[in-house]
């Protein structure tokens, strides 16, 4: 499958740095995201992507080829358009020829209140026309018999039914889900001061597909009006940009941009050297950072969040609950989790998929995951925090599926958890075929800590991680493909 698609996520959301600082940012007040300007400015969430002709020859291109690789499994090669027509019995090439390049999704809080002040959530979905005319005509088809009524209003032409409604404009076509077109009154997405600065602050200057949360309103749109007053959580927005290049890499940016941040120091930046302890196996890959930055700057924001909002949120001391079972969050764990982390994992798919065909789960030795950290700030500390691990774990109500052992592993003192249990088969609910009701799952994972990692990880992976003598994902053909766009 890496053929396919090489892709390898590296995540920065986290150390809010951007690979890509030397390249133009997207103008939010064009192209795809430009799509903003339909929805109202309290959108919680909005998606959009390209329909262009180009784009959809590419997601063919691609589609066909990934089914083309499960023909063992007996699916069909198909393309995404031949897929919709066999779906809908529609020509989706002759209905796109109808429309302009791009199409838009959102939340947001419908405009009639409800439930004590409580904004009840609301869609609408917005495409760029190129022949109206066409539009009206397939749709006054398409909705023949559906109880839609058809109007025409001033330069629009609207069916409904009382509650979902198309509206058909000279360059859009506008679906809405509660019976009456959004108001833009209070201003629209695209003028906010959140959404222009996550979406500027995008490395590429133009993306297929773009995601954007307003993390700030998905609080406030739950909270009645009357309280709304008192909150300030300076989180800003979250944007994503999906893109691909060669046929066969996919590109995924996230920025989250809160409303204030200090410049970046660069603390954060992921050492891609340390990459070396993962695996060449692994078929994925997730790093970071500096956790106990992340880790602090968290327990700061909420309670800055407490204080703004003058009372009306009790948030937690995290420390209590880590001190009740004798760990000191600074000096056990905050204190040396300060360089490189990652967590990873492996599933063997195509077995899996075969079992699953035959309405059978068997997931012993198909998978591995695991967590590493760098512990060489303090190993001492790593290897308390191990050991009093294993001690809670010891010391937790007896379980007949869970056994534990303390174990050398090249040279280092771990605590090995057995997991000797049975699982539900999902598979027996949607077959005619009749099969026990449970599969077991048995497996082993390993937690400890030498002078360079703290581990916590399967058995097979914590064996090779542990023992040292093995090649780093950072070596293989597809990570090395995958790092020439960073």
């Amino acid at each position: 499958m890496k053929r396919i698609v090489r892709l390898l996520l590296l995540f920065c959301l986290l150390t809010g740095i951007s690979v890509f600082s030397s390249m133009a940012a997207p103008d939010p007040n064009e192209g795809l995201y430009n799509m903003a300007q339909y929805f109202p400015a309290n959108t919680e969430a909005f998606f959009v992507t390209r329909i262009d002709e180009a784009f959809v020859d590419e997601m063919d291109t691609l589609s066909s080829t990934l089914t083309g690789e499960l023909l063992e499994f007996g699916v069909p090669k198909m393309s995404l358009t031949q897929a919709a027509q066999l779906a809908s019995g529609m020509n989706l090439k002759q209905i796109l020829g109808w429309l302009g390049d791009y199409m838009a999704v959102a939340q947001y809080p419908a405009a009639e209140e409800m439930f004590e002040g409580y904004a009840p959530t609301s869609y609408s979905a917005v495409i760029l026309v190129d022949d109206p005319a066409a539009v009206d005509e397939f749709l006054s088809e398409l909705l023949v018999n559906t109880g839609m009524n058809r109007e025409e209003d001033k330069d629009n032409i609207v069916y409904s039914d009382g509650y979902i409604q198309f509206v058909i404009t000279p360059d859009t076509l506008r679906l809405y889900f509660t019976g009456d077109s959004i108001s833009l009154d209070e201003g629209t997405l695209l003028d906010t001061d959140n959404y222009q600065k996550a979406v500027a602050e995008l490395p590429l200057d133009e993306y297929n597909i773009g995601v954007y949360v307003n993390l700030e309103a998905t609080i406030t749109n739950e909270i009645p009006p009357a309280d709304q007053e008192v909150i300030d959580t300076n989180l800003g927005g979250l944007a994503v940009g999906f893109t691909s290049v060669d046929d066969t890499t996919l590109i995924a940016d996230i920025v989250h941009a809160p409303l204030e941040y200090t410049e970046y120091d660069g603390s954060g930046r992921v050492d891609a050297s340390f990459l070396a302890n993962i695996p060449d196996a692994m078929s994925s890959v997730a790093a970071g950072s500096d956790l106990a930055h992340v880790i602090t700057t968290s327990i700061n924001e909420m309670n800055t969040i407490e204080e703004r909002m003058d009372g009306e949120l009790d948030v937690p001391d995290v420390n209590e609950p880590f001190a009740e079972v004798g760990i000191d969050l600074q000096a056990d764990i905050l204190d040396w989790l300060t360089g490189e982390y990652a967590v990873f994992g492996h599933i063997d798919t195509v077995p899996i998929v075969k079992d699953a065909l035959a309405y059978e789960l068997n997931l012993n030795g198909r998978f591995d995951f695991g967590v590493v950290a760098d512990a060489s700030a303090d190993p001492a500390a790593a290897q308390r925090l191990v050991t009093r691990l294993g001690e809670l774990l010891a010391e937790a109500p007896a379980d007949d599926a869970i056994s534990l052992r303390q174990d050398v592993i090249a040279g280092t003192d771990v605590t090995i958890i057995t997991i000797d249990t049975e699982i539900s088969n999902p598979f027996i609910t949607v077959g005619c075929k009749e099969e026990p009701a449970k599969s077991s799952l048995s497996f082993e994972l390993v937690l400890g800590a030498n002078d360079e990692l703290f581990v916590f990880a399967t058995r097979p992976l914590a064996d090779t991680v542990l023992a040292g003598d093995y090649a780093g994902i950072d070596s293989t053909e597809a990570y090395q493909s995958a790092t020439q766009y960073f």
